[in-house]
């Protein structure tokens, strides 16, 4: 009589064995692996070309970053000022043509271990649930301590109600930091705009600069918000400050062709436009200079890209 609940033990263990390997199956099935240097067509020699893109069926063309430090993973996340958190619900979002950018808040150390990973889109640009992470990437080896907490977490049926609160006056910071914030009419229309500076609520500051202009011996103040992309060709938001009613304006990004400094070409005065060259503005500001200092080394590093592209294609 012991014979048959041995033989259903057996089958039941066989048919687990079956399911888990259902579930891997799958699991590598739905996942897509390719390279950024495949995606961006960057040439073979370029240090991010190996970086591996692993994107499932629910992604877009939208993507987070995640490298390993200490043996867990991190995210990279502009709006802090150290450029990356452990946590996934900060994770800034990407479209291809940003990457570069994220992967620039990247200490070099722990390049050889980022990776890109395609998520779902979200109004706020920004962030993942930890269920969602877990439930398309859960397996992979930069999560497995994050998933077997995960699941610890799951089995548990107790309730954790303790949170650090905390205040953050946005009119205080404006204030205290002599910045504006900008009517969001003025980029809200721009198709993925990257600013230089903003809120946690998205709220973009108008970024106060000098401009030395070495011609004309003066230092002329001007304001940028940020950056995007229209056919292709990298543009620049600005605004000059020789009047009480300047707008602001796009403006492209070029090299020179004499000097090959990058500039961008604008009415820095009144009446006439003037070349802006980028290696003579400067960024002050106390509170957000690491910040500020590190979206703008990314935004040159875009166009020192788009440099190297153009001379390949030239040679």
């Amino acid at each position: 009589m012991d014979v048959f609940p041995s033989f259903f033990i057996f089958l039941f263990n066989k048919l687990n064995i079956f399911v888990d390997l259902k579930n891997i199956f799958c699991y590598t099935c739905v996942m897509k692996t390719s390279t950024l240097g495949k995606l961006l067509e960057l040439p073979n020699f370029h240090h991010f070309y190996t970086v591996p893109i692993r994107e499932n069926t629910e992604s877009s063309g939208n993507y987070i970053i995640v490298f390993e430090q200490d043996k867990q993973p991190v995210f990279v996340d502009l709006k802090n000022e150290n450029g990356h958190t452990r946590e996934v619900r900060f994770a800034s979002h990407f479209d291809s043509a940003g990457l570069l950018v994220g992967l620039g808040a990247i200490p070099i150390n722990y390049w050889p271990t980022c990776q890109i990973l395609g998520v779902q889109k979200n109004n706020n640009r920004r962030g993942l649930s930890l269920s969602s992470l877990m439930d398309g990437y859960g397996r992979l080896p930069i999560f497995k301590e994050m998933a077997e907490r995960y699941r610890a977490r799951g089995q548990s049926t107790i309730y954790d109600p303790y949170r650090y609160s905390y205040t953050i006056d946005e009119k205080k910071v404006i204030k205290d930091n002599q910045l504006t914030l900008i009517p969001k009419k003025e980029y809200e229309k721009i198709k993925d705009f990257h600013p230089f500076l903003q809120t946690k609520h998205g709220n973009v500051y108008a970024v106060p600069c000098f401009y030395q202009d070495r011609k004309r011996n003066q230092i002329i103040k001007i304001y940028i918000m940020g950056w995007y992309f229209y056919e292709k060709q990298l543009k620049i938001s600005w605004k000059p400050s020789h009047s009480r009613k300047s707008r602001w304006r796009s403006s492209l990004v070029s090299v020179d062709k004499l000097s090959d400094r990058f500039f961008f070409q604008g009415e820095l005065y009144k009446k006439g436009t003037y070349p802006v060259f980028l290696e003579d503005l400067t960024i002050k500001n106390k509170a957000y200079q690491h910040r500020l200092d590190r979206e703008f080394a990314a935004f040159l590093s875009i166009i020192e890209e788009q440099k190297q592209r153009a001379q390949l294609r030239v040679k």
